[in-house]
């Protein structure tokens, strides 16, 4: 405790600030002082010079009471000199009022003298004899007493003359104040070169900051602690930046290490990445492979459903075939009797025939004759016409003549008029006429052709039947092989039925084989599904892993170029060499630490 109190009490004696304030100290108290007795001085001289004037004030009121009075005085004059005594009673005297004389004030000397001009200015107001005022004035006259002024004036010049001396010695201690703060700034100033040059030598001569060096002061102040704090502050930058350092160049090693690797790894994942692409195609070509046999196995399936479905419905045709056969056999015996009985109607229809042609050709010739009366009919249409014609013109010529005739004609008009329309009645009658005429001619040859085609099928049956009666013989002699080929067909067709069965047995078997192939293809193909689905999610994932690495890479130059730059700014700072490891030292403790590290993992 004691080394503690002495230890304080040492620091405080040696600052510079103690110091400062001391010689502070006693400046401010001796100026203090001096101000101090200067306004007591001035006090003394102030009061003393206000009791001469205030006397002089006094008796020049005195003076003026006496004046009004010889002049006359106004009664406005005389209540001016009452405002103005009663002023000075009030105000400016009431500080002598009941003062006393006192040896230990002399300032108070003019106290006894004022009190008793107050009286004489009470009594000047109450008098109006101007004999009384004059005494007044020539006995104020009197004052100040000759003691009194002596005193004043003695205080006052003693007041002068100290307040002299004391401004003097004033502006000594101000000089002497400005000495010392002259001197106490050089030591400040040294000091603070002693800081600068420690500063300078902190920067050095090759732009770098040099926290190596410990500056050495040996004075007993502020700027010691503020030394000794700036080397503990050294030290500590120090032991900083070569920590820093050590971990910069540990992590820019770690950081070397890792985008080495980082680049192996990514060379190994295209790698990988290639060989998915090819397993991916593989597979992707066997899916499309299992897919076109699951097609065929499935168009096989089909084909062999309508092949069953064919021999099933061609077993049951045979089977009706034969059926049919043998319905045709009693047919083809059926047909050859009615065939039998076709070649006698043929023999008659060849007889039925000649006899038709006969008759048509009569028909032709009875025909053609009322086609040459229609002509001679349409001949006197024509006629008919010719005369309608020619009478519509005299009706028409009648007409006019009439119209010329006038009233006299006028009946000759009317029947030229009648005639006129039965001349049209007439040409309309015989173009209808002629018309139909024609219709039944048009008729009429088509009848003719008609009749001539008629005997000419008639002829053409003859013929038929005659064809007819030839090929029916014929077709006895086939419907007689036809039975023949018949029972035949039958035998061999009960023989294909029996196959069909033995093929309709194998088809399903067959079908019910390709059924358990197809479903194994189709869980083929699904399981190739699945494996190319978890292929997709594989190779997504080594995409984004990929990408993920090229960031990493990428961040990785980033940090380390980040890094190099801090190892460049901390190579600004000199420091101890000792703090300062090689390289081969870093790489191997950092390939220790990641020998034990891989240790402790297999270990756990």
């Amino acid at each position: 405790m004691a080394f503690s109190l002495r230890k304080i009490i040492r620091a405080i004696f040696y600052s510079i600030r103690f110091r400062v304030f001391i010689i502070m100290a006693v400046v401010a108290v001796a100026i203090s002082s001096v101000f101090l007795f200067i306004s007591h001085l001035e006090t003394k001289t102030t009061r003393a010079i206000s009791q001469l004037a205030y006397i002089d004030e006094l008796k020049l009121l005195i003076s003026d009471y006496y004046w009004y009075s010889v002049k006359g005085s106004t009664e406005e004059d005389t209540k001016k000199l009452h405002i103005k005594s009663q002023l000075l009673l009030d105000k400016e005297g009431s500080v002598y009022k009941f003062a006393t004389q006192s040896s230990e004030e002399p300032y108070l000397s003019g106290v006894s003298d004022i009190n008793e001009l107050f009286l004489m200015v009470q009594q000047a107001g109450r008098i109006n004899d101007s004999y009384q005022l004059e005494r007044l004035v020539i006995q104020s006259q009197q004052y100040p007493k000759i003691s009194t002024y002596n005193a004043l004036t003695s205080l006052t010049g003693a007041g002068i003359q100290s307040m002299v001396v004391n401004r003097s010695l004033l502006i000594t201690i101000l000089v002497g104040t400005l000495i010392l703060a002259f001197i106490f700034l050089q030591i400040i100033a040294a000091r603070i070169g002693m800081i600068s040059n420690t500063t300078h030598m902190l920067i050095g001569q090759e732009d770098q900051l040099d926290v190596s060096i410990r500056p050495r002061f040996y004075a007993n102040d502020e700027t010691r602690i503020i030394i000794d704090n700036l080397n503990l502050f050294l030290s500590r930058i120090e032991n900083s930046i070569s920590l820093t350092y050590m971990s910069l160049r540990k992590m820019l090693y770690q950081t070397n290490k890792m985008n080495d690797e980082s680049e192996g790894g990514q060379l190994e994942i295209q790698v990988i990445q290639d060989s998915t692409e090819r397993i991916f195609r593989q597979i992707h070509h066997q899916i499309g492979s299992i897919s076109e046999a699951a097609a065929a196995l499935e168009e096989m399936e089909r084909t062999l459903d309508m092949i069953f479905i064919n021999i099933s419905r061609q077993s049951a045709a045979m089977t009706q075939s034969a059926a049919t056969l043998e319905e045709m056999g009693r047919q083809v015996e059926g047909i050859a009797g009615i065939a039998t009985d076709t070649s006698n109607l043929a023999v008659k229809l060849t007889e039925a025939a000649n006899k038709g042609n006969e008759a048509v050709e009569a028909s032709v010739v009875s025909i053609r004759d009322v086609a040459e009366y229609s002509t001679q009919i349409i001949k006197l249409l024509k006629l008919i016409t010719d005369i309608a014609k020619q009478t519509n013109l005299l009706a028409m010529n009648a007409s006019i003549e009439a119209a010329h005739a006038g009233e006299a004609g006028r009946g000759f008009a009317i029947v030229a008029e009648e005639i006129r329309r039965l001349s049209e009645t007439t040409n309309k009658n015989a173009k209808e006429i002629r018309t139909v005429v024609d219709t039944m001619v048009e008729k009429i040859e088509n009848s003719v052709s008609q009749a001539h085609t008629a005997g000419e099928d008639l002829l053409q049956i003859n013929e038929y039947a005659n064809n007819v009666e030839d090929r029916i013989s014929q077709l006895n002699n086939m419907m007689q092989e036809q039975n023949t080929a018949t029972h035949e067909m039958i035998g061999t067709i009960e023989g294909l039925v029996t196959l069909a069965q033995e093929i309709k047995l194998s088809m399903e078997e067959q079908k019910h084989g390709l059924h358990e192939y197809s479903t194994t293809i189709s869980m083929l193909r699904e399981n190739f599904t699945d494996t190319k689905s978890s292929l997709d999610s594989h190779k997504s994932s080594i995409d984004n892993l990929l990408r993920i690495m090229e960031d990493v890479n990428i961040r990785i130059e980033l940090n380390k170029k980040q890094m190099e730059t801090i190892v460049t700014f901390i190579r600004y700072f000199k420091i101890n060499p000792e703090y300062i490891v090689s390289e081969n030292a870093i790489e191997q403790e950092q390939e220790q630490e990641f020998i034990n590290i891989k240790t402790s993992e297999i270990v756990r």
